[in-house]
């Protein structure tokens, strides 16, 4: 991890300015999205065994004890930021409050900068999510349109993650002893170094193997695997940049131009059978 050391931010940092006007302009032209940085998702990364350091809280709602981490790439699968060591009982949106993703919100968007979530996170002025069906009743053509869009662009996350793991096997099942914070740091440490790694190889990978590590990774691996959505209604903001309102309207704005720019008319797919 120390000879790592001397690349991690060459390899892995978030996006310098001129590096954003290079991926929104991609995501622009592949997904018909603006201002879109990229696709986050969490990732639970199992533990061989159960801690001997807070072992409740590492058991994770997949009912095995794991460390949940959150990242979030670009659409070529460069991994933009990555953050890992919490609690496997934490879900999403408890990551984002708690870690220090927090901190850094306000330097790392601009503008109207966003990036894709699934459901299990909020809205959020930076962070549009696929809109998750009400209790009593479904989602508006219009919405399921929208959903539509964002989750083809989305599943680019989970792309990422199967890239990632299918090349660094020892992130389906960390082999380190937890009975300290000290190990809990040096397991993120890790999770880094592969990070790191895995932007350093698609310098070099051709699209034919990353389809090929994607596919292989995938068909030994269900969808469950990859639906990390346990907000359970979690109502946690990062209060200091939440702002309900705008967040709000950003994703309805957002939901017009995409469906307007391929020809939709919102009313006529809320009010009628037009597809």
């Amino acid at each position: 991890m120390v000879a790592i050391s001397g690349i991690a931010s060459k390899y892995l940092h978030w996006p310098s300015r001129s590096e954003k006007m290079e991926i929104v302009s991609k995501h622009k032209k592949e997904y018909g999205l603006p201002d879109c940085l990229g696709f986050m998702d969490g990732s639970l990364i199992p533990l061989f065994k159960g801690p001997g350091w807070h072992q409740e809280k590492f058991f994770s709602r997949k009912m095995n004890y794991a460390m949940q981490s959150v990242f979030i790439c670009d659409s070529d699968l460069q991994i933009l930021y990555v953050e890992a060591g919490h609690y496997g009982s934490t879900n999403n949106p408890g990551v984002l409050s708690y870690g220090l993703f927090a901190s850094k919100i306000e330097e790392y968007f601009e503008g109207d900068e966003y990036v894709i979530g699934d459901s299990a996170y909020k809205r959020e002025p930076w962070c549009i999510p696929v809109k998750k069906p009400p209790l009593d009743g479904g989602l508006s053509r219009s919405d399921e349109k929208f959903n539509y869009y964002l989750s083809h662009a989305r599943v680019r996350i989970e792309h990422c993650f199967a890239a990632l793991k299918g090349r660094f096997a020892s992130l389906e099942e960390l082999r380190t002893t937890v009975n300290s914070r000290d190990n809990v740091r040096k397991m993120d440490e890790w999770v880094q170094v592969c990070a790191v790694l895995h932007n350093f190889c698609l310098g070099y990978d051709t699209p034919s193997y990353i389809s090929e590590l994607i596919d292989k990774f995938e068909s030994t691996h269900n969808k469950e695997y990859f639906t990390n959505n346990n907000s359970d209604d979690d109502d946690r903001v990062i209060s200091s940049i939440h702002n309900k309102p705008t967040a709000n309207s950003k994703w309805e704005a957002l939901k017009q131009k995409i469906l307007e720019d391929r020809g939709y008319d919102i009313y006529m797919l809320d009010h009628s059978n037009v597809e």
